[in-house]
């Protein structure tokens, strides 16, 4: 989930600038090295909407080697549809 100016046309799955500024996480990221010190690694941090419809902030580590591990996920709201949208899952 981005933050962005969908225009007057988008209606649908579209969270409000209010709500996205005052609950939602932007997206950003940042490089740092592993524990080891050798390799490069990618922490990003966004906000997320699951299959479950939980809306949740998480922090992710990726790898150069494309090794994924989510290191964090706190969930902000249970039930998207209370900010208006919806995950559409495998269309």
């Amino acid at each position: 989930m981005v933050e962005g100016d969908p225009g007057p046309q988008a209606d649908f799955n579209v969270v409000g600038k209010d709500i996205f500024a005052a609950k939602l996480v932007k997206a950003r990221a940042w490089v740092t090295t592993t524990w080891q010190g050798q390799k490069p690694e990618f922490i990003v941090q966004r906000t997320v909407v699951f299959l479950d419809q939980s809306v949740c902030e998480v922090t992710e580590q990726v790898g150069v080697d494309g090794g994924y591990y989510l290191a964090n996920k706190r969930v902000i709201f249970s039930d998207a549809t209370k900010i208006g949208i919806v995950h559409l899952g495998d269309l």
